[in-house]
């Protein structure tokens, strides 16, 4: 079943084709999907809130892996949702780009490896760095002292980049 997220009377609902909502089952799927949604905007306003208040990436790991699992658990049951981050954008009244980091975030590190000493902002930096050996590389710089500035990570990523690139 594909599922549309969207917003209908202020409200955000998810949509299927007709012939998927008269079989009982996918209605009360839908229903329920309504009903989990609401929860996880609730869930992921709190954390946006202690991310701004305390800067601790741990928070924006959590909302990275609120939506991962929140979709997961869709796609296990064979539900498509379309349309699901351009909703949560306008509902949390986030970019579209910070719910990508977000996600991202959540995928490429482990809960046990953040450190919260570190800003949100380094880890932002990091997830731009696709090569992973940099990204690494940076990161351990980072907890080594040796990198104290957003302008640090970009510089190095420059130029280990472009050091890549050389034959």
């Amino acid at each position: 079943m594909i599922v549309t997220a969207k917003k209908i009377l202020n409200q955000t609902n998810f949509s299927a084709d007709l012939a998927d909502i008269m079989d009982p089952k996918n209605y009360i799927e839908l229903v329920n999907m309504q009903k989990r949604y609401r929860e996880l905007l609730a869930l992921i306003n709190d954390d946006l809130a202690q991310l701004k208040k305390t800067g601790e990436p741990s928070y924006a790991y959590k909302i990275g892996k609120l939506i991962f699992e929140f979709k997961e658990n869709y796609r296990q049951k064979g539900i498509e949702i379309r349309g699901l981050r351009n909703q949560m954008r306008e509902d949390l009244k986030v970019s579209r780009s910070r719910l990508g980091y977000f996600m991202t975030f959540y995928k490429l590190y482990r809960q046990d490896s953040i450190d919260d000493s570190l800003s949100w902002g380094y880890y932002q930096e990091l997830i731009n760095i696709s090569n992973a050996e940099i990204r690494n590389k940076i990161y351990n710089l980072i907890k080594q002292g040796k990198i104290t500035s957003i302008d640090q990570i970009r510089s190095l990523k420059k130029e280990l980049t472009q050091a890549k690139k050389r034959p």
